[in-house]
């Protein structure tokens, strides 16, 4: 409708231009333009006959359902409730196959199962073995590993009482660490012994029966991935000795912290007086964060073996033995000539030089 009324009118096919001028001209040639006026033309008019039979097709439609229901309106009451009954019981009929419980899935692929009977009883029997068997294995390592920690504690404690003072003039030594040691590595000591031994005879059955099988249902991929096995061994080892490293740097952290918890409540009146309560609070838990990331096996070594060491070292003066030279007939009388004093850790600081002293008896 709006083109019609163009002065001039072009007409493109395909990029070439075939025809032009105004509506009239171009229709009296009967062209290209015609031809797409009269396609348009006949579009609208199929679009027009399809509303007029939808249109007609409700008109007729209602007029049945009129009919229909005039004619069920008329029926006879007896009538009426037979078609209603009927109706129910198509209903009651639908709702009972809908309620009838089907076979479970997994029942049904037991059953198909059957035949294996012997491997499902088998399975069975060695899962309520396994099951029953893992409660039993932590209860009794666990009960191992406690006992170990008590005995540990208490023969530290008393090694530790043992020392000379020269022991507690190192600062390695300080109140601190120390306790850190009596608290944290006696404890630790007991993931390298019992429980890490079950581990290793479990893991150790495992592999075993796991290349029986192998060799029964394929040797020659067995030997293929058995070649793989000294791999796997030495990167365990290296794994070991790298964690081993980043566990004693984790017993020194440790004992940082712990030096620095006594020494903050020890002197919390000066901590307070000057503030510093958050500075100590940062730096614990900094301190904190860095011994987590090793394995528990590896700090379990280092604090054995710094265990081990502690007992190995012998006191120049063991104030629980009683060997040693006795002096006959002792009065009580002391005297001290000429006499010079040094502390071990520092050798250049000399405390006593020359010293002279006489104690007398009582």
């Amino acid at each position: 409708s709006t083109i019609r009324n163009a002065d001039k009118i072009v007409v493109i096919q395909k990029g070439v231009v075939v025809e032009e001028g105004d509506h009239e001209t171009l229709m009296n040639k009967r062209g290209n333009y015609y031809a797409l006026i009269e396609a348009q033309n006949l579009r609208r008019a199929e679009e027009e006959n399809e509303s007029e039979y939808d249109e007609e097709e409700d008109e007729d439609n209602l007029h049945v359902r009129r009919e229909r229901t005039s004619t069920v309106i008329s029926l006879t009451p007896s009538v009426f409730t037979a078609i209603r009954g009927t109706q129910e019981n198509d209903n009651n009929d639908k709702r009972k196959d809908s309620s009838e419980k089907k076979p479970s899935p997994v029942w049904t692929m037991l059953k198909m199962n059957s035949p294996e009977w012997l491997y499902i009883v088998f399975g069975c029997l060695a899962s309520l073995c396994n099951g029953g068997i893992q409660p039993v294995y932590g209860y009794l390592f666990a009960c191992s590993g406690e006992i170990l920690t008590k005995r540990l504690r208490a023969k530290v404690f008393q090694t530790m009482l043992k020392q000379d003072v020269t022991f507690y003039d190192d600062p390695t030594n300080s109140t601190g660490a120390l306790c850190t040691r009596l608290a944290v590595e006696t404890s630790a000591v007991k993931g390298a012994t019992g429980i890490r031994l079950g581990l290793m005879l479990q893991n150790l059955a495992s592999l075993g029966v796991g290349i029986i099988l192998a060799f029964i249902f394929g040797w020659a991929l067995t030997l293929m991935l058995l070649g793989f096995t000294p791999l796997l061994v030495i990167s365990g080892f290296l794994q070991t000795k790298l964690m081993s490293g980043f566990a004693t740097n984790d017993k020194r952290t440790l004992e940082k912290a712990g030096k620095i918890t006594v020494e903050a409540i020890q002197n919390i009146r000066t901590v307070a007086q000057l503030t510093k309560e958050k500075h100590f609070g940062d730096e614990y838990t900094r301190l904190l964060d860095i011994p987590y990331k090793s394995p528990d096996y590896n700090k379990a070594v280092e604090a054995a073996k710094n265990i081990l060491d502690l007992f190995a070292r012998k006191p120049a003066i063991d104030n629980s033995s009683s060997d040693g030279e006795q002096i006959a007939n002792f009065s009580g009388e002391l005297e001290f000539e000429g006499m010079y004093f040094v502390y071990p850790t520092r050798p250049d600081a000399i405390v006593l030089r020359n010293f002279k002293l006489k104690v007398k008896a009582g």
